[in-house]
């Protein structure tokens, strides 16, 4: 039971960390993402430019929930919370 509780509460924590703001403060950052760029690259420019601020979280979060980066370029801000970054980046 308190395992399952556990469970329950890490999982809502990360799915209201992936709803919440983003770190900056409405920046627009263009970043440009190869066809065949690897998730570490990505990652690294992401923090690079301050639109994330932890690489494993956002890391996971994409894994579980798009189907990869589209390449080409994206016009992002550094206020997009996980989700809507996640969901801008896939398209």
């Amino acid at each position: 039971m308190l395992c399952a509780l556990c469970l329950f509460g890490g999982l809502f924590g990360f799915v209201a960390w992936a709803r919440g703001d983003g770190p900056g403060s409405g920046r627009r950052v263009v970043i440009d993402v190869p066809a065949r760029g690897s998730d570490g690259d990505l990652m690294a420019v992401l923090v690079e430019h301050g639109l994330i601020r932890r690489r494993f979280p956002f890391s996971l979060y994409f894994r579980l929930f798009t189907q990869g980066p589209a390449a080409g370029r994206h016009v992002l801000r550094d206020d997009l919370g996980p989700r809507a970054l996640a969901q801008r980046l896939s398209r």
